[in-house]
């Protein structure tokens, strides 16, 4: 076994560590979501500090350790210096890098995965024509789809007839919707047909084609507060 390997990674979490170290959660195409130790990284002549801030994409070489792997050096590729000017945007991803790190285990070695969390965090560091919250809920909804937890938004989950009528509630637990002929739970969660066919594209969109998207606000925070709600059943 190698004694240094070379990462492509996003930091997707930073915690001081002993009296001088970081803790560093990354994510890479490669190695999948990894905890890596800094080592000085909080003195204050620490080279390495400002390379490893959240949500930079780095290139480092890594120290195979007993317990911990230790990042050698790291050199920043995208700092996401504008991201971290607008504090709105700001909490939005962080909340999607908390829901990333919660969903995505150390096993999940994707490409596609570390595209997307890259592309999203890229797309947030420049000026925009995608609302934040729109935003959010594109990137949540296709990391849902690419995990393996899709909601059926074609069909009804009880019946299986496909969806026509209004009136449809969305029963997380399934993971889909139930027309509004069939009988839903207490917990259901009643779903617009515009919501529904939103929800669609992002499944099926490039993050560029929201660009354009012209819907009311009352649909995104619909949007997404059903994918959110999805999440409580993974």
């Amino acid at each position: 076994m190698e004694e240094t390997y070379n990462i492509d990674a996003i930091i997707t979490r930073r915690l001081p560590f002993r009296e001088h170290d970081l803790q560093l959660t990354v994510y890479s195409a490669e190695r999948g979501r990894q905890v890596l130790v800094a080592r000085g990284a909080r003195k204050f002549q620490s080279k390495i500090a400002a390379h490893v801030e959240p949500f930079n994409r780095i290139q480092g070489l890594v120290v195979r350790g007993k317990g911990f792997d230790y990042l050698g050096s790291a050199i920043s590729l995208s700092g996401r210096a504008q991201l971290k000017n607008d504090i709105d945007r700001l909490f939005l991803v962080g909340e999607a890098v908390r829901l990333f790190n919660q969903v995505v285990t150390e096993a999940e070695t994707e490409v596609v995965l570390f595209e997307l969390l890259d592309q999203y965090l890229q797309l947030n560091s420049y000026e925009t024509l995608i609302a934040p919250d729109l935003l959010f809920s594109v990137f949540l909804g296709k990391l849902l789809f690419h995990l393996g937890y899709a909601t059926e938004l074609y069909s009804c989950t009880q019946c299986q007839k496909p969806l026509t009528s209004s009136d449809n509630k969305i029963i997380s637990s399934r993971r889909g919707v139930v027309c509004n002929v069939c009988q839903p739970v207490k917990t259901s969660l009643s779903i617009s047909d515009t919501c529904i066919k939103l929800w669609r594209l992002v499944i099926t969109q490039e993050f560029s084609y929201f660009k354009n998207i012209i819907t009311e606000q009352s649909v995104i925070d619909e949007l997404c507060s059903t994918i959110r709600a999805a999440y409580h059943y993974l």
